[in-house]
């Protein structure tokens, strides 16, 4: 039967379809058996209510408003689906109602998540007839040096069984290895346990990450610079590339800079917090290594107090290697004469060009000879920036207005220092870098054929691969007496009967509090999903091979969307119920698509 929407449900009714169609839930509510098993003291569960509308609703599904079948069989035979399911329809109000009741977030008539919803659900039944009806205190076991794999395994499955027993966990629950090592080089600390799960949420390999093309630019001009392939978070921002940078460099993030090159020029400059996603595929960005902080600061306070700026520094003395004659030098110190003059020899006035360490020391610190003189005329003529540069006394005017500029920038500095008394430093020190040479083109976006496409096998690898914990999931070192950012590995040690995977398409980045959500389509088989790869152990009774018996999809995005199933009836055919619509005889191939959310299998 399709389910009726109620205002906002099909989240609800998309999973319940799901749930609906797994044969050990659906035998165990209709025959009566869960009537047993009910733990209505249990101050986890809920009474008892979430299991009695649960079981009432699937009376509702499968026998009250449909012909007359053994619904208590592995698999019923000789039933038509097209013979019109579409015509019965289920108001779920009653199990909407007992829902909210126990559940303050599915109050109301919100859209939720179906996975949140199938999470809770399935917690609330085993609770509601979990067959322990006293919890001993159990502490949570680590792997001993001395033990195996198999005895440490064991060993928690016992004591998680002390506490929770019920026909839900019986068919829901594996297990999984997690091992966590401390990120400290003098540390090391690993702890191992085996913990129980009821769904496997993975991630989408590849959705959430980028390889960015960057050259760092290192400030000594005798290193070459880098270009570096960064597999970095698309939700991630500038301050975590700087990051980075220091499996490079031991860097402090005020030393660096990030720019966007164009033309040979500097198009706009990234600041911390920006985040990576604005740099495009085809840009050219250069990451630039700057003096540190702590001796701009030095050198700033040194041009506060007039004294001349050091050389090593990178801005030369103030010793002057040029007459100026009187008439001249009395023009420019009239007013803002000299700025003016500075305009003729500019070839952009608007623009000022901050040269390399190594080109102010050699255009300031020249000797007075007639040949240093006439290379450097020469120099100015193939300047991209400098022109009527010709004579000696052109290179005097210049050196004046240098001078001049010292002192106005000294004389502002001053004019700050009440309202800032630790000063406002800024510093650009950039090596001009050429880019690179040939053939530059724009990568290409190629659509994956199917063959390539990414499987869920690939998402199950990729949740099983090592990672090193965020900022938000430090976890607590009881060895260095310190919170981690640890690195950590999950296997799946036991598989249940009743596989769940979530595909995680939703995303959110902590640091840029933004959410996305992942329309990749990925690839699944409705028969012989093989997890002997990925699976640590297993009798030959329960060898991990899965077929697909439902899937909750969801179409639209973050701001609204909508939920529908598609489940394998008895007599194996595929149907899609959108709330109270439901459609027999679906293809196969349909039910494979980008929607798919939440992946039903039984072994």
């Amino acid at each position: 039967s399709g389910l009726g929407n109620l205002g906002n449900t099909c989240f609800m009714n998309s999973t319940l379809q799901c749930l609906a169609h797994t044969h050990p839930l659906k035998r165990y509510f209709l025959s009566g058996e869960y009537g047993d098993d009910l733990n209505r003291n249990n101050p986890l569960g809920t009474g008892g209510d979430l299991a009695t509308q649960f079981a009432q609703l699937m009376m509702d599904i499968w026998i009250t408003t449909a012909p007359p079948r053994n619904f208590l069989s592995e698999a019923s035979t000789g039933y038509d689906s097209s013979s019109s399911l579409a015509n019965n329809v289920v108001y779920p109000r009653n199990f909407k109602y007992t829902l909210g009741k126990h559940a303050e977030r599915f109050v109301g008539y919100d859209q939720h998540d179906s996975q949140e919803l199938a999470t809770y659900l399935l917690d609330a039944l085993h609770e509601d007839t979990n067959l322990v009806t006293k919890k001993p205190y159990v502490e949570k076991p680590e792997q001993k040096d001395t033990e195996s794999d198999q005895e440490a395994a064991d060993n928690a499955w016992e004591l998680h069984l002390k506490r929770e027993n019920s026909k839900v966990l019986e068919n829901f629950m594996g297990q999984i290895k997690s091992r966590v090592q401390c990120c400290k080089a003098n540390c090391n600390r690993v702890s191992t346990t085996f913990d129980p799960f009821m769904y496997l949420s993975v991630p989408i390999p590849g959705s959430m990450e980028r390889i960015l093309k960057v050259t760092y630019v290192p400030m000594n001009p005798q290193q070459r610079m880098q270009k570096l392939e960064i597999t970095i978070s698309k939700m991630a921002t500038m301050k975590e590339l700087f990051g980075l940078l220091k499996t490079i460099d031991d860097l402090a993030l005020e030393d660096t800079c990030a720019v966007d090159i164009w033309h040979q020029e500097v198009y706009s400059w990234y600041e911390p917090k920006n985040e990576v996603d604005r740099i495009r595929d085809n840009d050219y960005t250069f990451l630039y290594e700057l003096a540190p902080l702590a001796m701009v600061k030095a050198m700033g306070q040194t041009v506060l107090n007039g004294i001349e700026t050091d050389d090593d520094v990178g801005l030369g003395t103030i010793t002057k290697h040029y007459q100026l004659d009187l008439a001249t030098m009395t023009k420019l110190n009239s007013g803002d004469d000299w700025s003016a003059k500075l305009s003729t020899y500019l070839q952009n006035p608007t623009m000022l060009h901050n040269s390399s360490r190594d080109n102010c020391s050699e255009l300031v610190n020249t000797s007075t000879n007639e040949e240093d003189v006439l290379d450097i005329i020469e120099r100015c003529e193939s300047s991209a920036f400098l022109e009527n540069v010709r004579s000696r006394h052109d290179l005097a005017i210049l050196e004046f207005i240098a001078s001049k500029m010292r002192k106005e920038i000294v004389s502002l500095e001053n004019q700050q220092t009440t309202m800032y008394p630790d000063g406002v430093i800024i510093q650009i020190h950039i090596r001009k870098a050429t880019l690179l040479s040939g053939n530059h083109r724009t990568d290409e976006c190629v659509a994956r054929k199917s063959s390539n496409a990414t499987t869920v096998l690939d998402c199950i690898e990729k949740y099983c691969q090592m990672e090193q914990l965020e900022d938000t999931e430090m976890w607590y070192c009881n060895k260095c007496k310190d919170h981690v950012r640890a690195w950590k590995q999950t296997h799946l040690y036991r598989c249940p009967p009743i596989l769940i995977v979530h595909l995680k398409r939703f995303q959110y980045s902590s640091s840029t509090h933004r959410r996305d959500k992942i329309g990749l389509f990925i690839d699944f088989p409705l028969e012989g999903l093989d997890l002997t790869s990925v699976a640590l152990h297993w009798t030959g009774a329960e060898k991990p091979l899965y077929d697909c018996y439902a899937v909750s999809n969801h179409y639209g995005g973050l701001g609204g969307g909508h939920y529908t199933a598609y489940a394998l009836n008895d007599d194996k055919v595929w149907c899609h119920y959108d709330d109270s619509r439901v459609t027999a005889n679906v293809e196969p191939e349909e039910v494979v698509s980008e929607a798919a959310y939440v992946l039903y299998y039984r072994r």
